[in-house]
C-alpha cells in the first residue's frame, strides 16, 4: 500500500497512488461549493419571496390606474345623479304638499297671504295727499284738509276750518228746494253780491261762469277786504248733488295764496257725496 501521506484513489488506474495529481486539460481543478443546508433554504425562501413582491407589485399598478381613472370618470356621473336625486325629492316634496289637506284653521278657500278682492276699501285711502274723507256732518262726505275740524247744526250750512289759522275755511250749503239748477243758485249769489259791492268793496270780479270740463257745474271767484283778517281770495262753486237737489260749496282764504283756496274748493266740490248715495 503507497504512503498514506500522498495517497490518493486514481480512477483511471483503479487503485491507490502516491505523487501529484496530473491537472485537467482545462487548467486547475474545480471546487465544490460546501454550503450549509439551513443556509441554503434560507436563500431559497428568501428568492421565493422576492418574486411574489415583484409580482403583486406589476399587478397593482395598472390596477391602481384603472381604479383612479374610473373614479375621475364616475365624479361628474355621481354628481348628476346626486342632483336628479335630490330633483326627484323636491318633486316628490311638491306632490305631497299639493295632496295635503288643509288644516282645520284655513279653509280650501283661503290662504294666508291672499287679500280679498272684495274687501272694503279703506275710504281714507281715496282722499289725496294733504286731504281726508270727512263723514263729519252725519248726511254727507267730502275732501277736506288734513286736521281741519268742523262746526255745523247740521241743517243747511256747514262749515270746516283751519283751527291754527281761521282765515282758511269751506263751507257747504244746502238749496234744497229753493233753486231749481246750479245756474239759479249762482244768479241768486251774484245778485247779493252785487247788492253788497260797494259795501264790502269787492273788487276782481269778473262774473260767474262755467266750468269747460264740467258744464253742469257754475264756479265764482272774487276778493274783498275782511276787518280782521285783510284781502281774502273766494271761490265758489254751485252743481247739483246725487240726490237731485243744488249745494254751493265756498272756499276762502289769504288772497296771496289764492291757489291754494282754488284747490280747496274744487277737491271739495269733487268729492262731495250725500250720505245713502253711491259713494265710490
Amino acid at each position: 500500500m503507497p504512503d498514506s501521506t500522498n495517497a490518493r484513489w486514481d480512477a483511471d488506474q483503479q487503485g491507490w497512488v502516491t505523487g501529484t495529481p496530473p491537472e485537467s486539460a482545462g487548467g486547475e481543478a474545480p471546487r465544490q461549493l460546501n454550503i450549509p443546508a439551513p443556509v441554503l433554504v434560507f436563500l431559497v425562501v428568501l428568492l421565493v419571496v422576492l418574486a411574489v413582491v415583484a409580482a403583486v407589485g406589476i399587478n397593482a399598478g395598472p390596477a391602481e390606474e384603472s381604479s383612479s381613472s374610473d373614479a375621475a370618470s364616475a365624479s361628474p356621473g355621481d354628481g348628476a345623479g346626486t342632483a336628479d336625486s335630490s330633483d326627484s325629492e323636491s318633486a316628490s316634496a311638491e306632490d305631497e304638499a299639493d295632496t295635503e289637506e288643509p288644516s282645520a284653521e284655513e279653509s280650501p278657500g283661503e290662504s294666508s297671504g291672499a287679500e280679498d278682492p272684495f274687501a272694503e276699501e279703506d275710504v281714507e285711502s281715496q282722499a289725496p295727499d294733504g286731504y281726508e274723507l270727512s263723514t263729519d256732518s252725519g248726511w254727507f262726505e267730502l275732501n277736506v284738509p288734513e286736521g281741519w275740524q268742523h262746526a255745523g247744526d247740521g241743517a243747511q250750512k256747514e262749515v270746516f276750518y283751519d283751527p291754527e289759522d281761521p282765515r282758511y275755511f269751506l263751507q257747504i250749503t244746502s238749496m234744497q228746494d229753493v233753486h231749481a239748477s246750479p245756474w239759479a243758485a249762482m244768479n241768486a249769489l251774484e245778485a247779493e253780491l252785487q247788492g253788497e259791492y260797494e259795501q264790502f268793496d269787492y273788487d276782481d270780479y269778473g262774473g260767474a261762469a262755467v266750468l269747460e270740463e264740467d258744464p253742469s257745474v257754475m264756479q265764482l271767484n272774487y276778493r274783498y277786504d275782511h276787518d280782521t283778517f285783510g284781502r281774502q281770495d273766494v271761490y265758489v262753486r254751485t252743481f247739483r248733488g246725487g240726490d237731485g237737489e243744488i249745494y254751493a260749496v265756498s272756499a276762502e282764504g289769504a288772497a296771496d295764496f289764492y291757489e291754494r283756496t282754488q284747490e280747496r274748493c274744487e277737491e271739495a266740490a269733487t268729492s262731495f257725496c250725500v250720505t245713502g248715495d253711491d259713494c265710490s
